[in-house]
Formats: C-alpha cells, structure tokens, sequence
C-alpha cells in the first residue's frame, strides 16, 4: 500500500498500511443494508442535496436533458470546406440559442437539444447569411442539414426549406416517434398512451389478468421486459398493490395507478413526444431488452398558451355488454368523467418557462361474467356471497388525480435547464365477488442539468427522486373464520373452492418503494466521429412496513367443499422487512461517419448488478403465532442470492446505409447483446423465504400438525439473463412526407428467469422452489410499416407484423413442476402472447368543401389468436404448479364444435382431453391450440372551431363502432364448468383495472361499443 502522508486522516502515523475488507457478520457489525423502510420523501432532504452536489459539481450550469441532435457540413459554391463559420441553432417555441462554429473540415454538430422545431443559421464573412427554419427534430432524432453558401456579403440573408421527412440513417435501431398529432386527432382519448404502443411495429398488447402486469410485449420478449423513461430517466418503479402480500416488480414495471394506467408518468396533454425503440438500439439504451419508451415532456414557451377539457361518457350513449343482453339484463353503469387544464407560458421571456397540468378523471367501471355457482343450492354465508343468477352485472368506481409542474430556464448560449414535480394519486375498487379497495401515491422530482463545455463537448447530468406507496384493503364483511381455519391474530382469510372462485376477506397489505436515478453522459465531436459516454445509477427500496398474516383454505371442488373433506390449508406469514437493489450501467459509443453515405455507431455498455441488501427481524421478534410453529430461519443474513459479476459486457453494432444519392433508401442492419437488470428474482425476497414464512396442512387437519414448509430460494450460480438480438431493415421515402419500410427482426433469449419447483414423490404440491436460470427463447419476425404525416388533408400510419415467439415459460411468476420421470419437462412451445399476424392501421383525414373544419379518424387493429393450454386445474392463490397437469390428447375425436349456444359459436370440446389418473403429464404439448382472434375498428369525428383568441374542438369517439362482440380465450380449466367456452368479453382478458391486472376494461380493446364525448378550448 501506498505510505500514509504526515497530515493525512487523523489518528494515522507515516507509514504502510494494509487494509483488510471483512465479511458482514449479525453479531459482528453492519453490512451493506436497506433501512428498515425508505424514509418519508419529505425526509428525503439529504439524499436530495447530495445527489444535486453531485449533479452540480458534474455540469455547472442548469440545462435540460436532451438527446437530439442537429450535424451538417458547410461548403462555399466550389464544394471547399468552410471553417469557422459562426452557426446558431435557435429553439423557434422559446428562442432559447446554442452556437459553434464548424471545424476545418466544414463540419457542426449541436448535440443535447430538446426535440422541437428549430431555426439554423449559418453567417461567414464573404457569404450571405443562410437560414433554415421549420426544422423539426424528434427525441433522440439527429438531423443532418448541410448547406451550400454563395459569395455575397454578409448582411444578405438567403432562406431555404427544410426537409419534409427525417429518416433514420444513423444508427440500426427499429424505432418510431409519436408527436401530439395522433393524440389530437385518433380516437385515443380513453387508452391514453397505452393506444400509440400497438403501432410500434413487433409490439402486442397482451393479457395482464393473471399476475404479469407489463400489458404488452415487443420483439418477443416478456412484457415486464420494456423500459420506461421519462425525461431521459427510469420511470420502472411500480408497486403492484395485490391485496395480498405486497408485489415489488422492482424496475421491471412503469409507475402505474390504481387503474393500470400510465398516469403517474404522464398524462397525453403533458406529452410532447413518444419515441419507442423495440430492438437493437445504440448502448446509451437497453437496460432491459424489451421496448424502450422514452418520454418527452412538455414544456413553456414565449408565448402563454393553455387548454382546459372534459371528457364524458355514459352508458345510455354505449351498447350493452353481450353477456348481459343474453341474459336479459340492462346495462351495468359505465361512466367517464375526465376533467383537466393545462398552462404554459414564459416567466421571463427568452430565458426562463413554466408549463403546468392537471388531470381528474372518474369512472364506473362495468363488469360482466358468467357466474358458474348459478342454479346450486346455497347452504352457508360463504355459497350466498356468490351471485345467484347465471350473469353477474355490476360496476366498481375508480379514480386519478394527477398534477405536474415544469419549470425551464435558459442561461445564455451554453446551457439551458428544466426541473419537474409530478404528483399521482389513484384509488379504485376492484374484484368479484368480493372487492378490494386499493390506494395508489406516486411522486416524483426530476432535476436536468446539460452543460456545453466547448463548442464539440456537452454534458449531460439527470437526477430522478420517486417515492411510491400502496395499501388496500378488502370490503367484504363475511366472516370465513368458520371454514379457513387459522391462529386468532390472522388478519386476512381466503377460500378458493375449484371451478366456482376464491373469497377474501380481512386487512389487506401496504407497501412501499423509493427510487433514485442518477445518469451523467457526455458528448463530443472529432471529425466523423460522434463519441458518447456516459454511467447509470439506480437504486430502488422496496418495502413492507408491517407485518401480515394470512390463511387460505383450498377445496379442489363444491362437493369436498360440502362435505369439508380433501381441503389443504396455507398459514403465510409476512413480517415487515425492506431490500436494496441497485445497478451500475456504463457505456461508450461512436457513431462514425464511414462515408457520406455509411454511418456506424458501434460500442459497448456494461452492467453491474450487486446482490441486493435487505434487512428484517428475527424469528424471535416475530408476533407469536398461536398453535403454528414456524421455522425459525428467518434472519438479516441470508447469503447473496448471486455473486457480483464484473464481465457483464453487452457489445452493440449498427450500420445505416443511403442507398442512393437523396437518401431517400436506406439499408439499416444491426446486432446486439443486452441484458436484463429487472431486479425480479432480487425482490422476491421480500416475497419468498426466509423473509415469508409458509406451512401447508393438508386433508383439513389439526393446523398444529402434519404441516411441511414451502422451501424457497435462488439456483447456484444464478446470473443475469440475457438476450442476442439483430434485425435487418429496408425504408424508403415516397414523397408527400411518407415513407415505407420492411424488416427481418430477431431475438434469442437464454439464462432466463425460470422458477421451477419439486413435489414430493408422486404429489403436485410444492415442497420446494428454486429460481433458476433455467428459461430460453426464440423470436424471429417480418415487421413492415407505412406511414404518411397529414399532407394534402390526408395522414396514414399502417403497422403489421408477422411473428413467431417459442419459450419454455412466458412469465416470471409462472411455477413449473420439474419432473422427467413423469413427463414434466416438456414444456417448449409457443409463448403465451404469440400471434403470428398482427395488423394496425390508422386513418385521418381533414373533410373538404363543405365540410371544411370537420375532420374523421379511423384506428383498425386486428391480430390472429394467442396460444391456449388446456390444463387439470387452475393455480389457486399462485401456490400451485402452472403446468400440471395437461391431459392426453384423445386420437380421433374433434377437439372444437360448433355451438351456437356457446358466445362465438364454437367451444372447445371436453370428450378430446383425458386426464391422467397416474400422475403424469399428459401428451397434449404446452400451448398446442388457440383461442380467438381480435378485430376491432375504432373512430372519432370532430369539428374545430375559430373563437375570438383561441380554438374550440368538439369531439365523438367510439370504441368499436360496428359493435362486433369480441370474447375472451376459452376457460382452459378440465374441471371448470364453463371448459372450453368464454366466460366474459376481450376487455376483461385484457385486463381488470389494477396494476398487477392491466389497464381498465373500460379503456381497452375488445368490449361492447363506447360513445365518448369531448370539448377542448385552447388559446
């Protein structure tokens, strides 16, 4: 070791030293910990002014975070480099300038602008002054503009037009930019930003009912696989708030409300554009390797502009749900109020701008299911609290509350900076037959700092504070004491009685989540190279704040149930507890001008993912829990549950080719490797053993005894997963700003999450579980697109897909029964969200003559079927295995049947499937059938109107105008009385309304026809 200087620390003499690093020992001393719960965020002051000092002493001045960049060369009429000429790049919204000059060979580069539409100005002595205004540059977008300039002097002035369509010639990423337009003029209004994503080609909206929450898939990848950013940081720091023991997703999910939706990030008035990356994007991108949606927010300008809106719709304006008129039933309420204003303007004209916002938005939400305990004998409380009659028809309120504030401010041509405060509050009810009442907080504060240290170097510095909360509890006031047998200080209670449904009732569970974000890169010019780096930090605290109890009881049918024979009971406990995961990412990447026609942007980045810290109590301190004993390994020093690994290197190519001398055809290919810093595995801790105590009885015991615990932990030499993807793709522009392009996209995914779990011999019930890096995938796809902006009164945005997506597991909360001997390891096949074709079409069109101010928009999407996978049993309360037991399949008998009394007039026939009696996996293979496709057209007309200082806009939008009922995939359960037939229409297999459960199904695809109406007044 280096020798100590005199005047060094205190207490240290002149000399050598050697330093000893120790193992954290309970009874030795501290070891790297998360506290016992993240603190209040109005305590969170020091963290705030540390990470800010940091910010500060990185980039000095205030700026805001930006990505876009506008490059070019300058020539004199000979084709000779210009250098030195003074270029001034101006915001044309706020006037906010940044100048260079070109280098020795004629070249600018202005890197870290804000997306927006800007003005350039090239001035040289000896030349006429040039200007291109109406430069319109999207988030993460780099323009080329080159200019030509003529002998003359200075003080004349020569405008030139700019280019009506920007391509993407810079790098191989497959990507797409959403403006306001679509929001203004497609009938988006109800899904918000959720409706833009389908348009993303690879992308699919997917189921969300059954635990995973991520709503949509891209390239083939898992839907909790897609990174959210807003403002250029995490925005992945949702809390799933189940109502029973909390979820933490860790960075695997976006910020959600009690709805499911995007709220918490941002509302579509706040937005000012949407850019969404599906695959093999540059190294500065891809923590995760499903979509990046990056977010830009709205900010002021130096004119004061606002808007105020209410949305509204109610059932007399909607059809009615099938379900409901087969019954004969009227329709359940189904009611939208939304309510919002918005202001922007500047606080000092040229230097600093506000931008604020506010949304309410209200709603009934209606349900409708077929109820499958119809016409049974009701002979206790538990039976009675299931709806009589063969429809249930019912609706449950929810509502958002959400408000932001952007403040922007310029210091002169080297810097210019933005701070944002934004506050989501969200609650809702939720859940047949009983309901849950959960309540969402989200707030969060972004801080930007950009600084341009020379005219060829920026820097870009961001910090992100976000604190999420959630609690819930259930409604229902029947007393289960009687049937789910538990100690006294058992706080919640749940029956699941096979084929009919679950009940729930008692406390529900709080939760908690802060996060911190901190990135820094930086951005430098040397001739053709266009260098980038930069480093990520994140840190997020999931955690529980107090201790939870929970008894379930399980009766694999109503008989057993009736005759109380064949249950199993489950004793959970919880206690509070926290955990602290974090990443490090680095990367470094060039983008290198080959050619005036070959441009290659080539790096690395680099992950580094610790085994997360937690911290909880000791058995010992744990509530007594009478007549259950527990074992008693519950501790704050369980090991790692993987080694920190240093050789995390994901390498990333790209090349992007004009084919011709315009540019207007390009050849883009690009491969890469990424990685998956998701934390999933790492908060399981907080949901799994040692942290979560579990004793299962079976045959309806004594609870006291013949109990066996549930052992839960991590594979050995558990690791990262990580997925290869590579694409090759055609684009071409055609004129009138549209361009047309096709692709070969490709992914290969291996180490994958994969929980697996082990029987005793001969049983399906869990005994033990492992998380393992045991899952591999494969996506291959032909992703084509057309798209036109508005020119001639007429716009277009054409999507399709074909795809196919093979895995051996779909879902991180998937449990898979591991056992070669009786069959259970065959489970590659098709993904659960595989459709082979997927088609999205939007249509606007501004009406001539007459009908001058009126304007109509079409939104068509249409996908073939998803996967189904027909097996014994479902998986009660998730403690049961995913894949036991498929059954055989019978040789020659059909398999589907026509049925006109069934919704959609066929069902899937149960004479087809045996199922074993020997305890085998049957032969039927993992999603060998389909269920039903989706085809839906949705339109709004509405008329804009000139008011004395601004516009008036009045709207109609309807969701399913034809009103073509769409249902959802068959039940797949054998012993489920309504096996191969619907149960509900698409919305509700899209999603319930909570965020472990997707978006509301008032604001999906896929229900009966909704009537919205809308009134805007801007100025």
């Amino acid at each position: 070791m280096r020798s100590a200087r005199a005047g060094g620390r205190a207490g240290l003499r002149p000399g050598r030293f050697r330093c000893v690093r120790r193992k954290w020992r309970p009874e030795a001393g501290r070891r790297r910990r998360a506290p016992a719960g993240p603190p209040a965020f109005g305590d969170e002051r020091r963290e705030v002014v540390k990470l800010l000092f940091t910010a500060a002493l990185l980039a000095a001045p205030l700026c805001a975070q930006n990505r876009s960049v506008i490059m070019g060369a300058v020539r004199d009429g000979s084709g000779f480099a210009v250098a030195g000429a003074a270029v001034t790049v101006a915001n044309e919204a706020n006037g906010v300038r940044r100048n260079t000059r070109t280098d020795d060979q004629g070249n600018y580069h202005v890197s870290t602008l804000p997306a927006g539409q800007y003005k350039v100005t090239i001035r040289q002595a000896g030349f006429r002054t040039v200007t291109r205004p109406g430069l319109h540059v999207g988030t993460l977008e780099t323009a080329q503009v080159d200019f030509d300039l003529q002998v003359g002097a200075v003080q004349e002035s020569i405008t030139v037009e700019a280019p009506s369509a920007i391509l993407n010639s810079e790098d191989a990423a497959a990507r797409v930019t959403f403006g306001v337009e679509p929001f203004e003029r497609l009938p988006l209004e109800t899904r918000g930003l959720h409706g833009v994503l389908d348009f993303a080609p690879g992308v699919l909206a997917t189921p969300a009912t059954g635990g995973e929450a991520g709503q949509f898939s891209a390239s083939g990848q898992r839907p909790n696989r897609n990174s959210f950013l807003v403002d250029g940081l995490s925005a992945n720091n949702a809390l799933t708030g189940s109502g029973l023991a909390g979820q933490f997703p860790g960075s695997a999910l976006p910020a959600m409300t009690a709805i499911g939706s995007l709220h918490a990030l941002a509302t579509v008035r706040e937005v000012r554009e949407v850019r969404v990356q599906t695959s093999t994007f540059a190294p500065e991108f891809g923590r995760l390797p499903g979509a990046q949606v990056a977010l830009e927010t709205r900010s002021g300008s130096n004119e004061t502009h606002g808007e105020a809106f209410a949305d509204f719709g109610h059932e007399a304006l909607a059809a009615n749900n099938w379900f409901a008129n087969a019954a004969g039933l009227p329709r359940a309420k189904s009611r939208i109020q939304d309510l919002g204003a918005s202001l922007g303007g500047p606080l000092r004209a040229n230097r600093t701008f506000y931008f604020a916002s506010f949304e309410a938005l209200r709603i009934r939400q209606p349900y409708t299911l077929r109820v499958p305990l119809a016409g049974e004998p009701r002979q206790d409380d538990v039976l009675r609290a299931f709806p009589s009659s063969p429809v249930a028809n019912f609706s449950q309120p929810a509502a958002v509350t959400t408000g932001s504030v952007r403040i922007d401010h310029a210091l002169g041509s080297r810097g210019a900076g933005f701070f944002r405060y934004k506050d989501t509050a969200s609650d809702n009810e939720n859940g047949f037959p009983q309901a849950n009442h959960a309540a969402f907080h989200t707030r969060t504060v972004t801080l930007g700092v950009t600084t341009a240290l020379s005219p060829n170097l920026t820097n870009d510095t961001r910090v992100n504070i976000s604190r999420a909360t959630a609690r819930s509890r259930w409604l229902s006031p029947l007393d289960l004491s009687a049937v789910v047998p538990g100690p006294p200080e058992t706080t919640l209670r749940a029956i699941w009685i096979e084929g009919i449904g679950q009940l729930i009732a008692g406390a529900g569970d709080r939760s908690r989540q802060a996060q911190w974000n901190l990135a820094t890169t930086f951005a430098a010019t040397r001739g053709r190279h266009q260098l980038r780096a930069g480093i990520d930090y994140q840190r997020l605290a999931p955690s529980r704040p107090q201790a939870f109890l929970a008894a379930t009881s399980y009766w694999p049918s109503l008989g057993d149930y009736l005759q109380r024979t064949r249950s199993s009971q489950t004793t959970f406990q919880a206690p509070a507890g926290s955990s602290l995961a974090e990443a490090i990412s680095l990367f470094a990447q060039d983008t290198w001008a080959a050619t005036a026609r070959l441009n290659v942007t080539y790096g690395v980045r680099w992950e580094f993912t610790p085994a997360p810290a937690y911290r909880t109590v000791e058995a010992s301190l744990l509530p007594p829990v009478s007549n259950v004993s527990f074992p008693g390994i519950v501790s704050g020093d369980a090991s790692p549950i993987w080694k920190s690994s240093y050789t995390q290197f994901a390498p990333r190519v790209g090349l992007a080719a004009k084919l011709d001398s315009a540019g207007a055809f390009i050849l883009r290919v690009g491969a890469g490797l990424f990685f998956d810093t998701g934390f999933v595995s790492a908060n399981e801790l907080l949901n799994g053993a040692p942290f979560n105590r579990w004793r299962t009885f079976l045959g309806g015991g004594d609870v006291s005894i013949a109990s066996s615990p549930i052992d839960y932990g991590y594979a050995p030499n558990l690791a990262l997963p990580r997925t290869q993807q590579w694409n090759v793709t055609l684009e071409r522009t055609l004129g009138d700003g549209s361009a047309i392009s096709a692709g070969y996209v490709g992914a290969s995914g291996a180490r994958l999450l994969r929980r697996e779990g082990y029987a005793l011999s001969g049983g399906t019930e869990p005994r033990s579980v492992l998380v393992t890096n045991a899952g591999s995938s494969r996506f291959h796809s032909l992703q084509a697109q057309y798209r036109r902006r508005v020119s001639r009164s007429v716009g277009a945005w054409v999507s399709y897909t074909w795809g196919h997506s093979i895995d051996n597991g779909s879902w991180d909360s998937a449990l898979f029964l591991v056992d070669e001997a009786r069959g259970f390891a065959r489970d590659r096949g098709s993904s659960a969200f595989d459709a082979r074709h997927s088609l999205n079409a939007a249509l606007s069109w501004d009406l001539p003559g007459v009908l001058k101010g009126f304007s109509v928009s079409t939104i068509a999407r249409a996908r073939t079927a998803f996967p189904l996978d027909p097996v014994s049993s479902e998986n009660a309360f998730g403690l049961a295995f995913d894949n036991v037991a498929r059954p055989d399949l019978v040789p020659g008998v059909p398999v589907w049947l026509d049925d006109p009394g069934v919704p959609g007039g066929r069902r899937l026939n149960r004479a087809a499937f045996r199922v074993r009696d020997d305890g085998r996996q049957g032969t039927l293979g993992r999603h060998a059938l389909r269920g039903f496709a989706l085809s839906q057209v949705d339109t709004a007309v509405q008329r804009t109107f000139a008011v004395r200082g601004g516009m008036l806009r009045v709207r109609a939008e309807a969701l399913n105008l034809a009103n073509r009922a769409q249902f959802a995939d068959p039940v797949r359960f054998l012993n489920h009385a309504f096996f191969g037939e619907p149960a509900a229409m698409l919305n509700l297999m899209f999603g319930r309304g909570r965020p472990n459960a997707g978006l509301a199904p008032l604001l999906q695809t896929g229900g009966p026809r909704t009537l919205q109406l809308s009134l805007q007044f801007r100025f």
